[in-house]
């Protein structure tokens, strides 16, 4: 007579043959099904078990144990682990989220910020050299200069134009480029980004 030990998730861990008493009855150990009877052929896949479902046997994925991360999860945050047949939760990853990218950190920085204060931000702190810079390629938003020189923000660019302007035109004409190509790039960047009409 054969017996089924069953895990703490449902699932079979275990076919037992079960011995006869002296008095011709059987000797069930506890914790031991006797029905329903496993079905003879039963084939299983790896990633598969045999799960007592309802009364009946049935075969399920099983990822037990294995880590995974819900759907919206970010990066850095701790994975669970799957505690049960079946398949994975919706939209879940064995895949740890990625680390997000420089754009992706910068578009979380200002996501509050109103389109003055971006503005104002991005005047005094960012510095752009418009090359091979992803924030600067921002969704449909390509590179808007070139210019091959120092990096400055838009409030440098402007100091700068005032100290050689009348004095080295040539210094002069490159700030003064640098300080339009940064203010031509924010007024997009803050209408693309928020959504909202820029002068």
């Amino acid at each position: 007579m054969t017996g089924y030990r069953l895990d703490q998730y449902g699932g079979l861990a275990e076919v037992v043959e079960i011995k006869m008493g002296p008095n011709g009855e059987p000797m069930i150990p506890a914790g031991i099904l006797v029905s329903p009877a496993v079905p003879e052929v039963m084939t299983l896949a790896e990633g598969q078990a045999l799960v007592l479902d309802d009364g009946q046997w049935v075969v399920k994925e099983n990822h037990i144990g294995e880590e995974y991360w819900e759907a919206g999860a970010k990066y850095g945050d701790e994975p669970k682990h799957m505690a049960g047949y079946g398949p994975l939760p919706e939209g879940a990853s064995t895949t740890p989220p990625p680390e997000p990218t420089e754009l992706e950190k910068w578009l979380d920085s200002i996501k509050d910020k109103t389109a003055e204060e971006l503005r104002s931000h991005l005047y005094s702190t960012q510095r752009y050299m418009f090359v091979d810079d992803d924030i600067s390629k921002g969704p449909g938003i390509e590179p808007l200069c070139s210019i091959d020189d120092k990096a400055m923000t838009v409030d440098e660019a402007s100091q700068e134009w005032l100290r050689y302007v009348g004095d080295d035109e040539m210094k002069a004409a490159k700030a003064l480029a640098q300080k339009v190509a940064g203010k031509t790039y924010i007024r997009t960047a803050v209408a693309a980004y928020l959504g909202q009409e820029e002068a």
